[in-house]
């Protein structure tokens, strides 16, 4: 699960037992997503303090031919 939200195996791993711990099944099943979340807004936030683009993606979906277009911006 780690791995499709972009996070450390043994950090969802801990983050579940803990709120297994602290909380109960439900918690369990509501931290990886409140993790991943609270990754998004970080990397926004820290990319924006440091004056970067807040979305280091450019490529674009071209709607009439439906392939990837990258910018060179």
């Amino acid at each position: 699960m780690g791995r499709s939200v972009n996070m450390h195996e043994g950090l969802v791993f801990v983050a579940i037992i803990a709120a297994v711990i602290f909380t109960s099944v439900l918690g369990a099943l509501i931290i990886v997503p409140v993790l991943a979340s609270l990754g998004v807004l970080g990397t926004y936030v820290r990319r924006r303090l440091l004056g970067l683009s807040p979305f280091d993606n450019p490529a674009a979906l071209d709607v009439e031919t439906g392939k990837t277009v990258v910018s060179n911006q």
